[in-house]
């Protein structure tokens, strides 16, 4: 039954900085991705650049600033409650590929 709502996020045998035997689950319609604070802007890039599954259904997305500016090469800066204008800012980095993207939101 929870497979209705919930899909099985499906990596690239190469993808770097994720558990090999983990399976992780994520309702593409009402979840957000919340990438940690510590995750390495390469491992960010390489998840963000490879998945598929995110770059057609991913929605909702919380970052760390520093790594969004670092992944986006933007010096847009969120506003005092951490959601963004997403529409304006999503021209460049891989943030233009996830196709359904609507809203990002910041973290510290």
């Amino acid at each position: 039954m929870a497979l209705i709502r919930y899909s099985v996020l499906k990596f690239s045998p190469d993808q770097i900085g994720l558990p090999t035997k983990s399976k992780l689950y994520i309702n593409f319609v009402s979840e957000t991705l919340w990438l940690s604070g510590d995750l390495q802007p390469e491992w960010a890039r390489d998840l963000l650049e490879k998945n598929e599954q995110l770059k057609e259904k991913l929605r909702f997305l919380s970052v760390k600033a520093s790594l969004w500016k670092k992944l986006h090469d933007t010096d847009f800066t969120p506003t005092f409650d951490g959601t963004s204008d997403f529409a304006k800012n999503n021209e460049k980095g891989v943030y233009a590929g996830l196709e359904a993207l609507e809203d990002v939101k910041f973290h510290s």
